[in-house]
């Protein structure tokens, strides 16, 4: 049920901020006009970023990378205090809507975590990080309608997956879980 839930406060937050292109754009027009200045600049791979500040500490809030093609490639977001980066969205090469969601720990500065969507805008999976570590702790798949369809667990120390979790079709109701030696990756046996 843990699971069901944060998959479905996950799924409303990446719902609410990047459904479609036109949302995306006003969002970015809209916070042009609570920002003093930006600047552009070319990056070696001839895309151009535009970074935008706060206008009362001059720290930078955004930084939006464009393809020379004209769709946007992605857009970090930064910490107003500290300056570090708390979150990447990534955009398809087509400018169709969003690819993946990354979210960083601006303490140790690591990913903890990240979604990835399909190209109709829903939520494919779901990827969340050893906070000490940095390497893979869990990742969720998903179907089309929100509800978990399996759940992979890994060692943070090896990296090895640890459990497969299979869900029902309503997502709520665990049907078995596999469980995999974390050293060896062989399977050690099944809970149905």
């Amino acid at each position: 049920m843990l699971c069901y839930n944060i998959t479905m406060m996950l799924q409303a937050q990446t719902t609410k901020r990047n459904l479609s292109l036109s949302i995306k754009e006003r969002y970015l027009r809209e916070l042009k006009y609570f920002y003093l200045w930006h600047a552009e600049t070319r990056r070696k791979r001839n895309s151009v970023t535009t970074d935008y500040y706060d206008s009362k500490t001059g720290k930078r809030e955004m930084r939006v990378y464009h393809r020379t093609d004209g769709p946007i490639d992605r857009v970090d977001f930064y910490d107003a205090k500290t300056g570090k980066r708390t979150q990447t969205i990534y955009y398809r090469p087509d400018g169709t809507g969003t690819e993946r969601a990354e979210y960083y720990n601006i303490t140790a500065g690591k990913i903890y975590s990240r979604s990835y969507c399909r190209t109709d805008g829903t939520l494919d999976r779901h990827e969340f990080y050893d906070a000490n570590t940095g390497k893979l702790d869990r990742r969720i798949y998903l179907r089309a309608d929100g509800t978990p369809k399996r759940a992979d667990r890994y060692d943070p120390t090896t990296g090895m997956t640890t459990a497969h979790s299979y869900y029902s079709a309503d997502g709520k109701t665990i049907l078995r879980i596999e469980r995999y030696d974390p050293k060896t990756g062989e399977r050690k046996g099944t809970d149905l």
